[in-house]
């Protein structure tokens, strides 16, 4: 392992357990099918899936009483139908966003790895309850399985938001 790498891991190790919160607490989840298991914050809630695919629903507590957006961070899979190219599924779906969602403006478009796999993280503006929903979407294939792992929160909450969803994403595990 090369002196690079091995500090890269060792800043990557000690960083993400802060990003749960006060001493870096962290809750597993494991999909109900056993494919996939992610860390996340121990006030943020596993849901029923409430959409075809979804093998993960986290949903935030909310910053007040009177906060009405939840802010989550799901996960759905598909099966390939066909053989699948990343760039082409990526651009398809960001093309029917465009059709579907007024004012979606996509604001990024960078390539990643979630889990060890190439990755797509498209991130995205949106009109949204009089102010702005920032969308992210991890597009990545493994095996016979397209995964989109997503999250939306409000544009004034991005900085408390960001670093947890990211946590989350970056703590994502494969399982056979």
């Amino acid at each position: 392992m090369s002196i690079l790498r091995f500090f890269t891991m060792m800043l990557l190790a000690a960083a993400t357990p802060q990003a749960f919160g006060q001493g870096g607490d962290a809750v597993e989840f494991t999909s109900e099918d056993k494919s996939l298991s992610l860390k996340h914050p121990p006030d943020w809630t596993p849901s029923a899936p409430d959409r075809p695919g979804m093998i993960a629903n986290l949903i935030s507590p909310g910053d007040s009483e009177e906060d009405l957006f939840a802010e989550r961070l799901n996960v759905i899979v598909v099966e390939k139908q066909e053989e699948a190219d990343l760039d082409e599924l990526v651009d398809r779906v960001k093309d029917s966003f465009r059709v579907r969602l007024e004012g979606y403006k996509p604001t990024s478009d960078t390539r990643t790895t979630v889990a060890g796999v190439p990755a797509r993280k498209i991130v995205a503006h949106t009109p949204a309850q009089g102010t702005t929903a920032v969308s992210t979407q991890w597009f990545f294939i493994a095996g016979p399985r397209v995964y989109i792992v997503s999250s939306t929160w409000l544009v004034e909450t991005e900085e408390k938001y960001r670093p947890l969803v990211e946590a989350m994403v970056n703590s994502l595990t494969l399982k056979n």
